[in-house]
């Protein structure tokens, strides 16, 4: 159940918002102690399910964070780092093609695309957590290098091994007309 605060937070500050201001103006018209002290208890829940969004990281939460991760590895070049998040093999879909790659080989890929195409660096941004259904997750993100407009639309398929998600599954679509080789 906390996991379902955490994730929906900003719902439950609404709700909670409305209800002190609900209560705030009932005070307001009648001067009626209850209506205050309800008030400072709901102001408490908000305080207290802020605090909890601070403590606990849901695998939602912890999925967005990987991608903010990976992003983070690959603009400082930490090819190696990056990887660690990616599974032994990696189902990589681009252009309409599909391989499965060990993930030594996505990484090389990665490695020469960035020098190939000098790249200095990516962006990624709208990274929304699809689906959670443990052991698997998917998550899509825009992704464009940090030197071009045009932007790729990715999915990420995860699993969950022990405790750590790993991607096991990347689809990427490039930007119409984009001509990246497939490897």
């Amino acid at each position: 159940m906390l996991w379902w605060l955490v994730d929906n937070a900003n719902l439950v500050f609404l709700v909670l918002g409305l209800i002190v201001l609900v209560l705030a103006v009932r005070w307001r018209l009648t001067r009626r102690g209850k209506y205050l002290i309800g008030a400072g208890v709901v102001v408490a829940l908000i305080g207290v399910v802020w605090a909890l969004t601070l403590l606990i990281v849901t695998d939602r939460k912890r999925l967005v964070q990987i991608v903010e991760e990976v992003t983070e590895k690959l603009n400082r070049k930490d090819f190696q780092g990056a990887f660690t998040h990616m599974a032994d093999e990696v189902q990589l879909e681009m252009s309409g093609r599909s391989a499965r790659l060990p993930r030594k080989a996505l990484q090389g890929l990665a490695e020469s695309s960035f020098k190939r195409y000098g790249v200095p660096g990516i962006t990624v941004w709208s990274t929304e957590v699809e689906k959670v259904e443990r052991p698997t997750a998917q998550v899509s993100f825009y992704l464009r290098p940090t030197n071009e407009v045009k932007y790729a639309v990715c999915t990420a398929d995860f699993l969950l091994v022990g405790e750590d998600w790993l991607v096991s599954g990347l689809k990427i679509e490039p930007p119409a007309g984009a001509q990246i080789p497939f490897p």
